[in-house]
Parts: C-alpha cells; sequence; structure tokens
C-alpha cells in the first residue's frame, strides 16, 4: 500500500472516530436519537449517514481543490472573516459543551 492508500486509510480511521466514538460505541446515541421512533428512526439513520457522506465528501472535495490539509487555511479560502470568527467561536462552544 503506497503513502495514497495509507492517507485514505488514516483519513476513514479519523472520521470513522470522531463520529463513531463512545457514544455510537456503546449504542445510546443510536438508542435516543432513533430507535425510539421506531420505523421512522430507520429513515433517520439513512439520512444522517447520507448527510454526514455528503459533507465528508465536500470538505475533502475542497481539500483536494485547494491542496490544503490545514482546517485554518480552508476556512480562510471559503469564508469570509466574520463567518470564518462566528464558526471558530461555535466550533469552541460545542467543544467545551
Amino acid at each position: 500500500m503506497g503513502v495514497v492508500g495509507m492517507g485514505i486509510l488514516i483519513t476513514a480511521y479519523s472520521f470513522i472516530a470522531a463520529v463513531i466514538g463512545a457514544g455510537f460505541a456503546s449504542g445510546q446515541e443510536i438508542l435516543s436519537f432513533f430507535v425510539v421512533y421506531g420505523k421512522w428512526g430507520g429513515l433517520g439513520i439513512a439520512l444522517s449517514a447520507v448527510l454526514f457522506g455528503g459533507f465528508v465528501y465536500l470538505i475533502l472535495n475542497a481539500c483536494l481543490i485547494f491542496k490544503t490539509d490545514d482546517y485554518g487555511k480552508l476556512s480562510e479560502i471559503l469564508l469570509n472573516e466574520k463567518i470564518r470568527k462566528l464558526s471558530d467561536i461555535l466550533i469552541a462552544v460545542f467543544m467545551l459543551c
């Protein structure tokens, strides 16, 4: 496996660790957010998987197009200064929560 293959694996494993993490691994998030709604919960699972996959595709594609692997550089390219500052504040708040 070459350098590109290793990069793909590292990226994939990073997303799995970030999304699945402790909540999905224990099953509590799935139970809390999806299972309690019965059949509609299956639709919720499918919709969240499609939305997350689409978001990941867009971000990784933007990283390839702009040849960057740094969040700060990508946000400078894609967002104006006010929205970038708001985004950084929201990220910090969510991290603290």
